[in-house]
């Protein structure tokens, strides 16, 4: 009898310790989702990156650059791609380094407009490097052309400064 007794406990000791790897699991995989495209978002964002009256580069110090469980937390958004997750995870965020004419210590003027802080573009700006990085050795350094035109200035992609370093 003692046998059976010990016998069924360790068998819900075990179904308890089964059901506990399963959520467990399901969070990961929640996290690994969301990580993923918190990537391809930033990269899309990168993509169409343009110039507020094509005089200004939003100034934005910090983004997700990974997702971890946070009981605490009520859900949150990354400040770059504006993505949401749900409750009971958060974003590490990292700041987002701008380099100026290939320099980070160049001096931009910041402007603040409707609470939200810009770099105002002149001729003296050639090009513009953001670099992002996140966990699991990911990066993204995207590199911009600023070109005069009638209206202001844009922004052009420069396809040899491009660079997206994954590591699975």
């Amino acid at each position: 009898m003692k046998e059976l007794v010990w016998t069924i406990i360790l068998a819900l000791i075990a179904c308890l310790l089964l059901g506990v790897l399963i959520y467990i699991n399901h969070l990961e995989k929640y996290k690994k989702s969301e990580y993923n495209n918190l990537l391809k978002l930033s990269e899309e964002y990168f993509q169409k990156l343009t110039l507020k009256d094509n005089l200004y580069l939003e100034k934005i110090d910090l983004h997700g650059s990974n997702i971890d469980i946070s009981l605490k937390s009520k859900g949150d958004e990354d400040p770059l791609t504006k993505l949401k997750i749900k409750k009971g995870y958060r974003f590490f965020k990292e700041k987002v380094i701008y380099f100026i004419n290939d320099n980070i210590k160049e001096k931009v003027n910041i402007v603040k407009i409707e609470e939200k802080e810009y770099f105002e573009i002149n001729d003296k700006i050639k090009t513009i490097n953001i670099l992002t990085t996140f966990e699991n050795k990911n990066n993204l350094l995207v590199r911009y052309n600023v070109k005069k035109n009638s209206q202001g200035y844009s922004l052009e992609i420069d396809n040899s400064g491009v660079e997206v370093n994954e590591e699975e």
